[in-house]
């Protein structure tokens, strides 16, 4: 259940246990945390935040987050959340004392029986509240305070900066290792400029993509869109071949010549191929982008996305 509007409209009965955290990426530190919620058998409650609080504290220096508000609702609960509250994090919640937040909030709100969080985890006004001072509301108020330590995988601290990083570097299997799944975004199908529907390779172009994008190259995806599922090679490039200076990302699917424009498209990416090339005519370029589809193919493994 997602709670809509400002925390002073929310409404939940009974006990809960909480969690709290921006949870961009909903990985598998952030799984870990919830599976903690989860064992205590009471409704698993998580307060997230609509927007990252850097866009507000630092505008202009807020992390790209890896996906939307409305997946990062759906992937909590599918990863055990019976309760998800996107609070709006405006001025107000800036300046919110640590004490005021936990009564008016955590208490007033949640009824929490247990408040679970992660060893970095900070909160109210100028990040002024810690671990410890939560634990000191918590014996005041009534709640266990449980502190789930960092998770590392190989020496690699699962973070979302961390995976952030490894998208943009392309390496989109290293970024799923951490995630517990592929790197997902979305955005809409615009119409391009039809160039692989002349050249026999269609592709849908998709705009209003405000989440991390990989870097430049071919990769082997998996798309959903209107209820069905489909494999495919995306291009994250700028078309040199072509003369291009615009970024854009065009995914071409297999075996569909259905009419997307409009829809919201689902993009998993589950292999990177190769970087961007420019090729000295259309023959050679499509040369390659039947090798890319054939290796596409290949590395795909079958199954639909959640």
């Amino acid at each position: 259940m997602r709670l809509e509007g400002g925390w002073r409209e929310w409404v939940v009965t009974g006990r809960t246990a909480l969690t709290i955290g921006v949870y961009d990426g909903v990985h598998r530190a952030h799984q870990a945390i919830l599976e903690r919620t989860a064992s205590y058998g009471l409704r698993t409650a998580v307060l997230t935040f609509a927007v990252h609080p850097a866009s507000v504290l630092s505008p202009g220096h807020a992390p790209t987050p890896l996906m939307s508000l409305d997946d990062r609702v759906r992937f909590l609960e599918i990863y055990g959340a019976d309760v998800v509250a996107p609070m709006p994090f405006d001025s107000q919640a800036a300046t919110m004392l640590p004490e005021v937040f936990v009564e008016d909030v955590v208490v007033g709100v949640f009824n929490p029986g247990a408040v679970v969080v992660g060893s970095d985890f900070r909160f109210g006004s100028h990040a002024s509240g810690s671990v410890e001072m939560l634990r000191e509301f918590g014996e005041i108020h009534g709640f266990e305070t449980a502190v789930v330590d960092d998770i590392v995988d190989e020496g690699v601290p699962i973070r979302s900066s961390v995976i952030r990083q490894r998208i943009r570097s392309g390496d989109v299997v290293g970024a799923a290792h951490l995630l517990g799944r592929p790197h997902m975004l979305s955005g809409t199908v615009v119409p391009g400029d039809g160039r692989g529907k002349q050249i026999g390779f269609p592709t849908a172009n998709l705009a209003d993509v405000d989440m991390v994008i990989p870097a430049r190259g071919v990769y082997a995806v998996t798309a959903s869109v209107n209820g069905s599922h489909y494999h495919g090679v995306a291009n994250i490039g700028v078309r040199p071949t072509f003369g291009g200076h615009e970024e854009t990302l065009e995914v071409h699917l297999f075996d569909t010549d259905s009419d997307l424009y409009g829809a919201t498209m689902r993009v998993w990416f589950r292999e990177y191929l190769r970087g961007e090339e420019k090729f000295p005519g259309v023959e050679a370029l499509i040369a390659q982008i039947t090798v890319d589809c054939d290796a596409a193919r290949a590395a795909l493994s079958h199954g639909a996305d959640r």
